[in-house]
């Protein structure tokens, strides 16, 4: 299986479980797997996806950005630098 399948499916497999923590608050792998899924979704309706480039600007919670490329087929860019 190719990236992201393994990482979705595990989310799916326990969606109560924390992804993981920023600050205080704890987001669930169902969290993160919704919001996997509006980021693509987005994506695809920009006109996004296979072997078409994207770059993220990278901040705190740039985990779901950082899935959401390869899960609409996008290749990856270098992360702009924060602001």
């Amino acid at each position: 299986m190719l990236f992201p399948t393994p990482l979705l499916d595990a989310l799916r497999a326990a969606p109560a479980t924390p992804a993981f923590e920023h600050g205080a608050r704890i987001v669930t792998r169902g969290e993160l797997l919704e919001l996997i899924r509006r980021l693509t979704d987005a994506l695809r309706e920009a006109g996004r996806g296979p072997g078409r480039a994207v770059a993220v600007k990278d901040r705190p919670a740039a985990p779901p950005s950082r899935t959401r490329r390869p899960a609409c087929g996008c290749t990856n860019c270098a992360p702009t630098a924060p602001s």
